[in-house]
């Protein structure tokens, strides 16, 4: 008898259940803190009656199991292969914005890919986009858990969020969760003791994706700027916001559907997305601008104090902003680029400690009246 130590977890993401390769299986590394389980839905019987000497008592009967819920944090983590800019969590981004299938784009060479959309690499950038997110279901994965000496499979798993943390203090990363239909303990796959070079000897050791890169490359948020353009102050100017902190969460807001039926323990079978949500805060103390402070370009950019006097006074219906973050710093070559073309922001709420500070909430929106563009957000990875 053993005990399963938490360090030694190891995660392997999937597009398929059988002929695993490195064209659809990709390991991916996790920190401390991962989760993963799943409930079972009961109900209570209660007699409820009159009289000198009421039934009392109560039974309870299991009726269904709840979806699998799970949760981990990967790194950005952009890194080459063949000279071709990747996102480590590639396969995730993927899940998270499109319900196609797996695309070529992810499995090496990123020449022909200029005119692509969606999740894919123009060789100098990785770029994640939402334009084919307009689905019922996105793409479903499986995730494979080695926890230590166990190893657990999680069925027909779908992305609902992921949410970036502006943690000044930390390094850049993601945090992943999401549900599936079922949790079931299985067999090691022969996938997890082959080596790069020999789980698919198809492929080159270069685009061998089932080993982890070890030249990736790390984002550090201290260096984190953000540039915004908005129409707060009455006409579009540019503002300049020091981050202390905040998030962004991009969100599919999935629900699944369970049968209910007499005598039987009913698992999910279905899942279905909803409401798009792309949101966040920005955390800043309260100053004023640099220089001559009068919004006309991004060198005389309004501060965090001019942006909350501006819109009490204009009172926006629609404060339309373009918000860009860039993450690990706008001059280095390993970034990641998050930019909202058309973010709504709300008004500061002011925080009062030794320094005075604020929170800026925000939501993309949709560039058409019709809401279904998908260009809430867009992000791209450097290396």
């Amino acid at each position: 008898m053993s005990l399963n130590l938490s360090r030694n977890t190891r995660l392997w993401v999937s597009t398929v259940n059988t002929g695993h390769d490195n064209s659809n299986t990709f390991e991916i590394p996790i920190q401390d803190g991962y989760s993963l389980g799943q409930n079972m839905a009961s109900e209570d019987i209660s007699p409820e009656e009159a009289g000198p000497t009421p039934t009392r008592g109560s039974r309870r009967f299991n009726t269904s199991l709840d979806p699998v819920d799970w949760s981990f944090s990967t790194y950005l983590n952009p890194y080459l292969v063949n000279g071709d800019v990747f996102a480590l969590d590639a396969i995730l981004w993927h899940a998270l914005a499109t319900s196609d299938d797996l695309p070529l784009e992810l499995q090496g060479d990123g020449a022909g890919n200029a005119g692509q959309t969606d999740v894919y690499t123009t060789g100098s950038e990785f770029k994640v986009g939402f334009t084919k997110n307009s689905a019922h279901v996105l793409t479903k994965l499986n995730l494979y858990s080695k926890i230590d000496n166990k190893v657990y499979l999680v069925k027909n798993a779908q992305v609902n969020e992921a949410s970036i943390p502006l943690d000044i203090a930390d390094i850049g990363m993601t945090n992943w969760s999401g549900q599936g239909t079922e949790m079931v303990e299985i067999a090691a796959p022969a996938f997890m003791s082959a080596t790069a070079e020999t789980f698919n000897p198809d492929l080159p050791t270069a685009d061998s994706f089932v080993g982890i890169p070890a030249d990736r490359s790390y984002i550090l948020s201290k260096l984190t700027t953000v540039t915004m353009q908005s129409n707060a102050g009455g006409s579009t100017s540019y503002y300049r916001i020091a981050l202390t902190g905040g998030s962004l969460t991009i969100n599919n807001n999935i629900s699944y559907v369970t049968p209910s039926t007499l005598a039987e323990v009913d698992t999910p079978v279905g899942s279905f997305t909803g409401t798009f949500d792309v949101s966040g805060t920005m955390d800043s103390y309260l100053r004023d601008g640099v220089g001559l402070a009068d919004g006309s370009s991004e060198a005389n950019a309004y501060g965090s104090a001019d942006l909350l006097k501006q819109m009490i006074q204009n009172k926006n219906v629609i404060n339309v902003s373009n918000i860009t973050f860039e993450l690990g710093g706008k001059s280095n070559s390993t970034r990641v680029e998050v930019n909202l073309p058309q973010a709504h922001i709300g008004i500061p709420a002011v925080s009062v400690d030794s320094i005075i500070s604020q929170s800026l909430e925000f939501k993309g929106i949709p560039s058409s009246a019709d809401m279904d563009d998908g260009d809430e957000v867009n992000i791209t990875f450097y290396r």
